[in-house]
């Protein structure tokens, strides 16, 4: 999470400080995020090596849910976010549309000028961060907090963070952070209940996939 946030929050902080911050901010956010993320999963899966230095590779990526899981988990669990994602923009936005004037985060922003920076969104949306964010919050997060507190207490906390995470592009906007919190708690569920990230991971990719679609539909 550290790595991400210093990807984005470095690039902010450079590129407000000239006339043209916003053109360059909105450049430059996406790469930067797809970087940071990357780099975060490189950082957390060498501490998972260092923490298991004394059992094989795939003993450590089993003990944090890195297993297979049956298609059927998998469709499921993807029709899921599919569908919660299909209410949010079709029955949360119409029932309180978002303001015209409303500030949007710096990812938001540069997805709404269209051209690469869409694309780059979708990448970092569809199929980069779901299993990055997945790897990393319910599974070596989640797991690593069970191991002390146990698995109802870190299921919540985890999940609070993961939505608290999203709130920064958001913002106030309800329909936003109710929909992430309930894709949140519902990621969390099929980890709990299938134990393995799979699920979590093809739940959180149909969620995104069906913003991305509108996103390019609108």
């Amino acid at each position: 999470m550290g790595a991400q946030l210093v990807g984005v929050v470095v690039v902010s902080l450079v590129f407000r400080v000239s006339t043209q911050a916003g053109d360059l901010q909105r450049a430059t956010i996406l790469p930067a995020a797809i970087v940071g993320t990357l780099l975060g999963v490189v950082v957390v899966a060498r501490m998972i090596r260092r923490s298991f230095s004394d059992r094989p590779w795939r003993e450590a990526l089993r003990a944090v849910g890195v297993t297979p899981a049956p298609r059927r988990e998998l469709a499921a669990s993807a029709a899921l976010g599919a569908v919660l994602s299909v209410v949010y923009v079709l029955i949360l936005t119409r029932i309180a549309p978002p303001d015209p004037e409303r500030t949007w985060g710096p990812v938001v922003q540069a997805v709404s000028a269209g051209g690469p920076q869409q694309v780059l969104w979708v990448v970092l949306a569809v199929a980069i961060a779901p299993p990055v964010e997945e790897f990393v919050f319910r599974g070596v997060l989640f797991q690593g907090l069970a191991n002390s507190w146990g698995r109802a207490k870190s299921a919540i906390i985890v999940t609070g963070i993961f939505a608290l995470f999203h709130i920064p592009e958001t913002g106030s906007y309800w329909p936003a952070i109710l929909a992430i919190t309930i894709m949140a708690v519902l990621v969390m569920v099929v980890r709990l209940r299938y134990g393995s990230l799979g699920p979590a991971v093809a739940m959180h990719m149909a969620y995104n996939a069906v913003l991305a679609i509108s996103a390019f539909g609108s």
